[in-house]
């Protein structure tokens, strides 16, 4: 599924002639030790909008909540 979006994400940007950037993190492997603090230092100085910020924070959380 998620590789079905991405393709037309991918797609979408070159017929608009869009720049575009991914990042994929395996939270299974690298959960435990990402250090979220420092993640949102480097989305804050790559120009990252403070709302997809406050999202991805978000979802960190939620994630830790369900682990407990």
């Amino acid at each position: 599924d998620g590789i079905l979006i991405a393709n037309e994400v991918v797609d979408d940007a070159r017929k608009a002639k869009k720049e575009l950037m991914f990042f994929k993190v395996d939270f299974e492997k690298a959960y435990d030790s990402l250090d979220w603090g420092y993640l949102d230092d480097v989305m804050g100085k790559m120009s990252f909008p403070v709302l997809w910020r406050k999202w991805i924070k978000e979802c960190v959380r939620v994630r830790l909540l369900r682990r407990f």
